[in-house]
């Protein structure tokens, strides 16, 4: 595990249990509820993120769960799933939950319901079934090009908007302290995955991601240091440790690195657009006028 070896990654786990308990009951309760609220239209559900491929965090993972219901799907499938979830999102943990949802003719095609290409590959490759018959036979797997620009989609339409909250954390990253290890690990670590995703190919799980990022940066990067921090934050945060603000200063590099990195991929896949709009991030992260 490199620089990871015996440390915050691997200590945390123990710490994480009574958190990861409760984080199992959310799914618990949700998947109750998507079985009684779709009765025979349920398939099948799984964990999947952190709790279904391993590195759950108490203080910062996501609560990922996948519901599967039979073809075809309805307009209102959707808004039914989040009113029959409600009650699991009040329990502890619960605001945490992100729920996935499709059929087996969107795991084979990706069209309908709601699984961008990251979460659609996590769940051929890691999902873990829950309840139900696993009907994942025949799904497809996102390969690298999809990946790449699904990650350049999400950057473009939720960090890099004008008013967006990670705008003004990169603007004003020392007061992202105040806003918890959640939130601040998350800032760090979003670039990282994105950048082991385009140069690997691979799903951008949280540890893998951080392993390659310090294997190919010097120790003596200050983007690495924030790296490094961010994975101890994930399992230990102190919202008063300066040097944590001061590390969160190099946020605004590491999210220019990804730029950098993506915008000649995007052209050689074809995706002048997003490169363009890469371009102008690029720009406006440099403090100059777009």
């Amino acid at each position: 595990m490199g620089q990871l070896e015996g440390g915050p990654l691997e200590a945390g786990f123990g710490a994480a249990e009574e958190g990861r308990l409760k984080a199992e009951r959310v799914l618990d309760q949700a998947v109750d509820s998507a079985r009684r609220g779709f009765g025979p239209r349920f398939l099948a559900a799984f964990a999947i993120g952190s709790l279904a491929h391993g590195g759950f965090s108490a203080l910062a993972s996501d609560v990922d769960l996948a519901v599967l219901l039979d073809d075809p799907l309805d307009p209102d499938d959707g808004a039914r799933l989040e009113l029959s979830t409600a009650t699991a999102r009040r329990i502890p943990f619960g605001d945490r939950l992100s729920v996935f949802w499709g059929s087996p003719e969107t795991l084979r095609t990706g069209i309908g319901g709601r699984f961008p290409a990251h979460d659609l590959l996590d769940l051929a490759a890691h999902g873990r079934l829950l309840a139900g018959r696993d009907v994942r036979g025949g799904m497809r797997r996102p390969g690298s090009e999809e990946l790449l620009v699904a990650g350049a989609e999400f950057i473009l339409t939720t960090l890099a908007p004008p008013g967006s909250p990670t705008e003004k954390r990169l603007a004003d990253p020392a007061s992202v302290l105040s806003e918890g290890p959640r939130v601040a690990s998350k800032l760090a670590l979003f670039p990282v995955r994105f950048l082991y995703t385009a140069q690997t190919g691979r799903l951008g799980l949280t540890e893998p991601a951080v392993v390659h990022y310090l294997a190919t940066h010097g120790a003596d990067d200050p983007r690495a240091a924030l790296v490094l921090a961010a994975a101890r934050w994930r399992f230990e945060w102190d919202a008063t440790d300066d040097a944590a603000g001061c590390l969160l200063g190099q946020a605004r590099a590491l999210y220019s690195e990804v730029v950098a990195d993506h915008i000649p991929r995007l052209r050689s896949v074809g995706r002048y657009d997003l490169a363009a709009g890469l371009v102008s991030w690029r720009a406006v992260l440099a403090g100059q006028p777009v």
